[in-house]
């Protein structure tokens, strides 16, 4: 996840991608975990369901930055990079299902092996989508480092439009999945390459307009998920909140561009990043999600009052968030210990 054209960590970036995470833990906790609310939900319960709205629209954003991250710096593609990222999934997949297994909360099955050992999960999705992007990410350096300025406006432009009439306002379930697919990520990946190459007026705002459009973009997408839903307009809901949305696209750019302005280093912020995609990897995981994650939350949310459902909620997802990181860091000491056995099998010579 961090293999970058740089090697330097820079603090408001790594700061970005703490937070993203927590963003992530968040859209798992709302609409994810809760389903969406349905019309007679807004009559009966108005605040509680708009709060819900916001609070998803805020979120959504989490995937997109991450993926803006790795165009802001630049995949470097390494053979080690690729097996670190690899041993990275396996680590968590297999072994979670592991302890499952000892535990009684898995199932042994051929199924459930072959998810943990290839990613087929519907909740790997992200990490098959980022290892196409990964692989892919040499012939889409080459093409930013070749093409001029222009060149890529032009192909940034047809792909966004493309992408917005077929894969938002007339999504295809076999083309870009409401943004839920490996295309979706090369579009993110490209125009955050450009971006960082070539700033203008729209980029060089000052980082409280960066905030101020981020948090305006989020309330008029809760607006329109919101009035959508109090009329039961059908598949409306599922557009606002697809990563495709060009309204969470924009809003997603803003987070970064804001974060990009902030100027410090820290190194426990910096180590803490390092560990972040653990996090995805530990609560996602499907001997985890459905018991542990989305069970105890949905039980939470209808039991307790709101008030008191959301600090119980928050100390679950800041749970998760610790324990994600933890775990990874553990991972990193045994991934470090392999490398260094079997580094000399294998050069640092960049996969194009």
């Amino acid at each position: 996840m961090s293999a970058t054209l740089q090697k330097r960590r820079d603090s408001n970036m790594e700061l970005l991608r703490l937070v993203a995470m927590f963003l992530v833990l968040c859209v798992h906790a709302n609409f994810a975990a809760l389903g969406f609310p349905s019309s007679a939900a807004c009559e009966a319960a108005p605040f509680r369901i708009g709060i819900r709205y916001i609070l998803e629209c805020m979120s959504l954003v989490c995937v997109n930055v991450f993926v803006l991250l790795s165009g802001w710096f630049g995949i470097r593609a390494t053979k080690q990079g690729f097996l670190k990222f690899i041993f990275e999934v396996l680590f968590f997949g297999v072994g979670i299902w592991l302890v499952g297994l000892t535990f009684g909360f898995a199932q042994f099955s051929p199924s459930r092996l072959l998810n943990a050992l290839m990613f087929t999960s519907p909740l790997s999705w992200f990490v098959v989508s980022y290892m196409g992007l990964y692989l892919l990410s040499p012939v889409l350096n080459r093409f930013i480092e070749k093409a001029d300025k222009r060149e890529i406006e032009i192909v940034l432009v047809c792909f966004f439009a493309f992408q917005t009439l077929y894969g938002w306002l007339f999504s295809s379930e076999g083309q870009f999945q409401n943004g839920y697919s490996v295309i979706s990520f090369i579009g993110l990946y490209l125009l955050s390459r450009y971006i960082r190459l070539y700033p203008c007026r729209l980029t060089t705002l000052r980082r409280q307009a960066d905030l101020a459009i981020y948090f305006g973009l989020c309330a008029a997408n809760a607006a329109c998920g919101y009035l959508a839903c109090m009329f039961n307009i059908d598949g409306v809901n599922s557009r606002m909140v697809g990563y495709s949305n060009p309204l969470v696209i924009a809003a997603s750019v803003s987070l970064v561009l804001y974060f990009s302005k902030l100027q410090f280093q820290n190194k426990v912020v910096n180590r803490l990043g390092a560990g972040a995609f653990g996090v995805f990897l530990l609560h996602l995981n499907e001997n985890i999600y459905p018991l542990f994650f989305k069970q105890p939350i949905a039980l939470i949310y209808s039991t307790y009052t709101p008030a008191l459902a959301l600090v119980y909620i928050l100390l679950i997802l800041l749970a998760y968030f610790a324990a994600g990181i933890l775990i990874d860091h553990l991972r990193a000491w045994i991934w470090k210990n392999i490398a260094s056995h079997i580094k000399h099998c294998f050069d640092d010579k960049t996969l194009s």
